[in-house]
């Protein structure tokens, strides 16, 4: 699921926000234990940040620049088994860097107040536009919407439709987005790219 950044403690807000998270949801996991592992990539490197939901406080561990090497070895770049997560915490996982990007890792008691909103009905232009949005580069949805034979009114349609339904933000200039709702929504989807003429 994807939780909205404004509906998290404002301790979480901060510590995704002192390692670049700018994003206006964050992918989140259920899980009693997590690896503080992250495979970084050039010009970025992993971190790990447990955070105290009482006091505030969070614990950093990063991993080295491009990812693991010879001549260090911090968990982040070479732990790759679980680790309890204490209650009344949550962990921070992702890179920093070229990347910044984060997942909260969380126990089921601290998720279950965040409750997934139920999925409206689509038709179904407006679930290839949900595809489109969840599995494919700004620059390729167009093919996509093609090869379904979706015309341009259509199209239109489909993503006032996603809209109304508070699964797609489409700015001034056209340009569209997935809510967080969206985010969910699309999760369950299958990634096995839909193909076919839409009647």
């Amino acid at each position: 699921m994807h939780i909205s950044m404004t509906q998290l403690p404002q301790c979480v807000i901060n510590a995704a926000a002192s390692d670049g998270h700018k994003r206006a949801d964050i992918k989140a996991v259920e899980c009693d234990a997590v690896s503080p592992f992250y495979p970084a990539d050039a010009g970025s490197r992993g971190v790990c940040i447990l955070v105290d939901l009482e006091t505030g406080s969070k614990t950093k561990s990063y991993g080295s620049w491009g990812g693991a090497n010879m001549f260090v070895n911090p968990p982040v770049d070479s732990l790759d088994c679980p680790v309890p997560i204490p209650e009344g915490h949550v962990v921070l996982k992702g890179s920093t860097g070229n990347l910044n990007l984060l997942t909260l890792y969380a126990r089921a008691e601290f998720l279950s107040q965040f409750e997934e909103d139920e999925l409206p009905e689509l038709t179904e232009r407006e679930a290839t536009v949900l595809w489109a949005h969840r599995n494919c580069k700004s620059s390729y949805r167009k093919d996509h919407y093609y090869s379904r034979g979706l015309t341009t009114a259509q199209l239109d349609i489909a993503k006032t439709g996603l809209e109304l339904k508070g699964l797609l933000k489409i700015a001034k200039n056209g340009a569209s987005k997935l809510t967080t709702a969206g985010r969910n929504a699309s999760d369950g989807m299958p990634h096995l790219e839909p193909s076919g003429i839409i009647a």
